[in-house]
């Protein structure tokens, strides 16, 4: 493998870190003390990405490489239409990323976020840019293991929920457990109890991040928004 390309991999693996890891400074116990509202936390995210892109400008005129293979790439100062928009995408994405973490919970938003985003830029390459696919079976193959995986992901709390609660049926059926506590299971399973409250979490007794299934499943749909708008972002480069 040539160096270039060790370096584009290392240079992948490192942003692939720090993607999956800006979204985690929300759920340090001083942040979480604090009960920052998700749009105001994303605030001072923006900041830090104003702050980092000055930081790149300062090395730019010292990539020749960059300056050399692109005839339009300039060390000057210039606004680009399409890079304010990929701002306002990019901005969007880390919006509802901060929204869907409190609701599902970290992992479960951004296994669901990435799993979009791979599949949009599928989606994109083969409509707009007119890449091509060498073996369409292992695409195939590879993009449905994707959808189980994300789908996987998305409904690991209530299979994990469903799977207990029939454990606990079988045992009240062997005289175990007391009938009543089956409605308890169920009722909690479904999401949430007889008088509205937040659905409890397979650990007994914990609440669950998405305080109920009407929560969660806006968790989901701002954690897909993350992948189409994050996904944009680079499309448009």
């Amino acid at each position: 493998m040539a160096g270039g390309n060790v370096a584009a991999f290392a240079v992948i693996i490192l942003a692939a870190l720090l993607n999956g890891s800006f979204a985690a400074v929300s759920k340090i116990p001083i942040v979480r003390r604090a009960n920052v509202h998700p749009i105001v936390f994303n605030f001072y995210v923006s900041i830090g990405v104003l702050l980092g892109s000055y930081l790149s400008l300062i090395g730019l005129h010292d990539n020749k490489d960059f300056v050399d293979s692109d005839s339009d790439a300039s060390t000057a100062f210039a606004i680009s239409v399409y890079g304010v928009l990929g701002g306002c995408l990019l901005e969007l994405a880390l919006v509802f990323s901060f929204l869907a973490i409190p609701l599902v919970g970290l992992s479960l938003a951004q296994g669901v976020w990435g799993g979009t985003a791979i599949l949009v830029s599928f989606v994109w390459g083969l409509t707009v840019f007119d890449e091509t696919i060498k073996i369409i079976p292992l695409a195939a193959v590879g993009l449905l293991l994707l959808i189980v995986g994300v789908l996987g992901i998305a409904f690991c709390v209530p299979i994990g929920k469903l799977v207990v609660w029939r454990r606990k049926r079988k045992a009240a059926a062997a005289g175990e457990q007391p009938a009543e506590q089956h409605i308890t299971d169920r009722t909690a399973l479904l999401g949430g109890g007889a008088n509205g409250d937040a659905a409890i979490d397979v650990k007994e007794g914990a609440p669950s991040a998405g305080k109920g299934f009407f929560g969660r499943a806006l968790g989901f749909i701002f954690a897909i928004a993350v992948g189409l708008t994050g996904c944009d972002t680079e499309v448009l480069l």
